[in-house]
């Protein structure tokens, strides 16, 4: 007898039409409610969710029954955890995934113990390195809906294999979340949906045991579920039908029999939509996002290690309250962008406070490093986060009163932006009771060539010059070279030449309508994309780079309805970019310039790569993943969701090769390619006023977003239109061959954070807390430049302090195909080998292909 299980759960959006605070005042009802059938009816269970947050936000409301979760999730009638919040599994940082499990894993300790599984009900789509991430986190199963194709995994329970030898136990809620939403004992019920939807579960027959969630977005508990199973029972014998949670029923089907494995990501949208191109919805949204992860994993969680190393102690706390307001923002609606514009600023608004906190450690740790080593205004202090040496070029930026300077400490020095702060009248001198008139000063940016030891920092001296720094000076002239390949702007477009190679069109802007919605981008029936032109340009030159400058502007249609009708309105849209090389790389270093002032359309980079390959490798969260273009079916709509379009998510890289050569494109402002032919497309903007629309071209039948479900409205969301200045750059590297270890180490030098301070009295709101941070008893510190750790020849995907201990957090990763051994690695002090969640582990020998290997590191 095939047993059913049937899962009891809410689905809680924190936000999507309605805010945070909308679904805050829903739980205070249904919480309240689910919590009191659980307490009077012990043999009820419910699964509230997966996330703990929701839950943290309700006892807020109510501490009085911490006793009763509790003891409810003690008997195992309530199911919390293992999150924090639920997060989409595309765009986010793998660190962001550990740390939404870390913080999941405290805060559920609060309530008792977490639910084992990895459950994600609702995300849109997974990238492949789940199941090793997932297995990092002390998990071995998953649960999900989306993205799978069972012509593919044979069955929805199955192994699912990382890049590497990871594997986690997959059960696919074919049917969705709410597959048995509305459970009832009625004849109509059990054949018109209930046997259907066993029917479709059990795909090939093969199964000895069935899940059926029965649950809804935030829909609450059903009292007499426990009645209705019972019924079930009597009226369909062949079947055993049973309240289950979703732990216990992964144990179950342990004991099913050998599964099938599974290698890859799942993102085909053919029994729901995975909505393939919101990558690029809402791009200030996905900007800010990577703006605030870089931040935390690579400035602020380094910098508090080392603060506490010179003894300069500061809450772990304060990292955890940043970390959190990152995670509510980084769930598949929110950080998608297919929320209504309240939301939307709502999400923005959390990524500003949680960079304003981390902006305040950064002041505060650096300010006292400053005051330690009692540096002068006419030094700059200089850091290295990284468990390795530095050399290259960083970018700083110093306030001085003539630009008649030099540099000492480092091989080479250049202004590349400068800002003029004209003399300030009627200043007040509060020590001298007298008013003056400040001198004018510069605010400069300069780019220094530098050796940085590792994870500690260096002084530069800044000296006064007879003759002016030298910077970036602007010259006749179209071209730009170096010693391996040159960059020509001729006819209104850039060549690219290295030896016999010539490339025609390099770089391009192509733009079109967008008939999509907050969740798709849809083309425009009759439009076309179209080549925006450039048509005015200059050169800049300094001996260590040269750079072309090209602009444009053109006339585009204002609104989607203009670009349907003969007749249209149109507006003036500008952009500008500036392609630069330096003397002695063979980088080509790209910054995009929009001033977007149109409505409903999609702005893509077109890149020439004079490769023709319908395979791209595109960097994923620690590793290589091949994306291969697929042939897409006229009659598509018969068998998907949406239509299966070849746009592809990356992480900092996307890379294509042949037997002769091989280019890698560098971007961490914009997620979303499509390699079409010789080109690569990586789209900037992707516009709209809808939430969600129906019958797209691209996505047919009802809209997402619940808009035309009866009772609901078309919701409107002008700031989806993304108009203003937007900022996009971007790096070009053609190679022979591609090499993963290469293209990883590049992406990490090239993305490598510039962090400096500069202990100066001109201007005391450079930094915010300056001002107000009025640092007393500062212990000395001697050394002019030192090295706190060095790991030099491993990978170090983050180092924090320990959540739990006296002890410091380093994660190595390993994102290529070859074992890396952990022989060298060299640690003074005690260490234990831990996972993301910090529970000990058995020793390793070696660093698996596309793995981690977390080690905590005690203090004493």
């Amino acid at each position: 007898m095939i047993n059913i299980s049937i899962v009891h759960h809410t689905h809680w959006d924190r936000e999507w039409f309605f805010s945070t605070q909308d679904s805050l005042v829903l739980s205070d009802l249904i919480f309240s409610e689910i919590l009191e059938e659980l307490k009077n009816n012990p043999d009820l269970k419910f699964v509230l969710d997966g996330q703990i947050s929701i839950v943290d936000d309700y006892i807020e409301l109510y501490p009085e029954k911490m006793d009763l979760i509790r003891e409810l999730v003690s008997n195992n009638q309530l199911f919390l955890g293992p999150w924090f919040t639920q997060f989409d599994a595309i765009i986010p940082h793998e660190e962001s995934m550990f740390r939404n499990a870390m913080i999941g894993d405290i805060e559920t300790s609060k309530y008792g113990k977490k639910m084992k599984i990895a459950y994600l009900p609702d995300t849109f789509g997974f990238n492949a390195q789940m199941p090793t991430i997932i297995k990092h986190m002390g998990l071995d199963k998953i649960i999900f809906w989306r993205g799978i194709d069972l012509e593919k995994t044979g069955t929805p329970y199955f192994y699912w294999k990382g890049l590497g030898d990871k594997k986690i136990l997959t059960i696919n809620i074919t049917s969705s979340y709410a597959a048995g939403f509305g459970l009832n004992s009625s004849d109509e019920y059990i054949n018109d949906k209930l046997l259907k939807i066993i029917e479709s579960v059990n795909y090939n027959n093969e199964l000895n045991n069935i899940l059926i969630p029965s649950g809804n977005d935030q829909h609450g508990i059903n009292s007499k579920i426990l009645e209705t199973i019972e019924i079930l029972n009597e009226k369909v014998p062949e079947y055993k039908f049973n309240l289950d949670d979703y732990e216990s029923f992964s144990n179950t089907i342990i004991n099913d029999g050998v599964f099938k494995e599974y290698y890859g990501d799942f993102r085909v949208p053919k029994y729901a939509r995975v909505h393939r191109t919101i990558g690029s919805v809402r791009q200030t949204i996905k900007y800010l996002n990577k703006v605030i992860e870089d931040k935390l994993i690579y400035e602020t969680e380094p910098l508090m290690v080392m603060a506490k190393k010179l003894g300069i102690l500061l809450s772990d706390k304060l990292v955890i309250k940043a970390w959190k307001k990152v995670l509510e923002s980084q769930a598949h609606d929110a950080i998608g962008g297919c929320v209504s514009d309240d939301a939307a600023e709502d999400i923005i608004h959390r990524y500003k406070e949680s960079l304003e906190i981390a902006d305040g450690i950064t002041n505060t740790i650096l300010r006292k490093i400053a005051l330690s080593l009692s540096l002068g205004k006419d030094k700059i202090l200089l850091m290295n986060t990284e468990l390795s040496d530095f050399y290259g070029y960083k970018e700083i930026e110093i306030l001085t009163r003539s630009k008649n300077i030099e540099i000492l400490n480092v091989e080479e020095s250049f202004i590349i932006e400068e800002e003029y702060i004209p003399p300030k009248e009627n200043t007040y001198n509060e020590f001298e009771k007298i008013y003056f008139t400040d001198d004018p000063y510069y605010i400069l940016t300069l780019k220094v060539k530098v050796k940085i030891p590792s994870f500690g920092y260096k002084i530069l001296k800044v000296i006064e010059s007879e003759t002016e720094m030298p910077s970036l000076k602007e010259i006749a002239g179209n071209s730009i070279e170096n010693n391996d390949f040159k960059i020509i702007f001729e006819n209104n477009k850039l060549i690219y030449m290295k030896d016999d190679k010539k490339i025609d069109n390099f770089i391009s802007l192509v733009d079109s309508g967008n008939d999509g919605d907050t969740y798709d981008y849809s083309p425009v029936t009759n439009d076309s994309e179209i080549e925006l032109p450039f048509n005015a340009h200059y050169k800049l030159t300094s001996k260590f780079e040269e750079a072309l400058v090209i602009k444009g502007e053109t006339l585009l249609p204002y609104e989607l309805s203009d670009r349907k009708e003969i007749t249209s309105e149109a507006r003036k849209f500008s952009y500008e970019m500036k392609v630069s090389i330096e003397k002695d790389s063979n980088l080509i270093k790209c910054k995009l310039k929009v001033n977007n002032t149109i409505k409903s359309h999609r702005l893509r980079i077109r890149i020439n790569s004079d490769i023709l390959n319908n395979l791209s490798i595109a960097q994923i969260q620690n590793g290589f993943y091949k994306n291969e273009n697929v042939e897409i079916d006229t009659n598509w709509e018969k068998k998907y969701q949406e239509k299966p379009v070849n746009i592809f998510n990356f992480h900092k890289s996307v890379s294509k090769e042949d037997k002769n050569c091989a280019i890698t494109i560098f971007s961490d402002s914009m997620y979303e390619y499509e390699n079409s032919d010789e080109y690569i497309y990586l789209t900037c903007l992707s516009t709209t006023s809808e939430l969600g629309k129906p019958d797209l071209e691209w996505r047919l039948g009802r809209a997402s977003g619940n808009t035309t479900v009866k009772g609901h409205v078309m919701l409107s969301t002008p700031k989806a239109e993304e108009l203003g200045n937007h900022n996009f750059e971007f790096n070009i590297l053609f190679v022979d061959s591609f090499n993963e270890n290469n293209v990883y180490n590049l992406a990490k030098k090239i993305y490598s954070r510039s962090i400096f301070y500069q202990l100066q009295d001109i201007n005391y709101f450079i930094n915010r807390l300056d001002n107000r941070l009025h640092i007393k008893g500062v212990d000395s510190i001697n050394e002019r430049e030192n090295s706190l750790l060095n790991l030099e020849g491993f990978y170090v995907n983050a180092i924090y302090n320990s959540y739990y201990d006296d002890a410091v957090i380093i994660r190595l990763n390993n994102p290529t195909s070859k074992e890396i051994p952990l022989k060298n690695l060299k640690l003074n002090n005690k260490y234990e080998f831990v996972n993301a969640v910090e529970e000990v582990v058995e020793d390793q020998e070696t660093i698996k292909p596309y793995d981690f290997v977390s080690i905590k590191v005690y203090e004493n």
